[in-house]
């Protein structure tokens, strides 16, 4: 073998493994990573309705998720939460547990600890079942509340 085809194959080997690490560390980096939040219980609303959550598919998870309403619109609150991340987790409210028909509330803000989302005023929250946390790369369900506000 000459040397600079040699040479020229070591490069573009050197370059695959790079590209190939750099790809690995920021695709699977993630799931080993918790992300803890604290956030208060902002004023005094009214606690509507709070559930356990549920992990599925062999998702660890714990801690439950709380309705409240605080007058001008709904706070979905996340307490004591634990569970498994993914790289590009959301958090959704949803008629089914297959992400059918939902309103996406934003990103993940933490895997861990007190988190609030702030339900848009446009929202009927009484049209939705479950508080989903949703992988959207995997379209997965990582873990569910069933917060319907329908009378039981």
């Amino acid at each position: 073998m000459e040397k600079s085809t040699r040479r020229n194959l070591v490069f573009a080997f050197t370059i695959t493994a790079i590209s190939l690490l750099w790809f690995a560390y920021y695709a699977i980096l993630p799931f080993f990573m918790i992300v803890a939040s604290d956030d208060p219980v902002i004023g005094s609303p009214t606690l509507v309705k709070a559930r356990k959550i549920i992990g599925v598919n062999n998702h660890k998870t714990q801690g439950t998720v709380s309705f409240y309403n605080n007058g001008d619109n709904y706070i979905l609150r996340y307490e004591n939460l634990f569970t498994d991340n993914c790289p590009d987790m959301r958090v959704y409210l949803s008629k089914d547990l297959n992400a059918q028909d939902y309103i996406d509330i934003g990103p993940s803000i933490s895997t861990a600890g007190n988190i609030n989302y702030l339900i848009p005023e446009n929202v009927n929250v009484a049209n939705y079942q479950y508080a989903l946390y949703w992988c959207t790369p995997f379209r997965a369900l990582f873990n569910y509340a069933d917060i319907s506000l329908k009378k039981e």
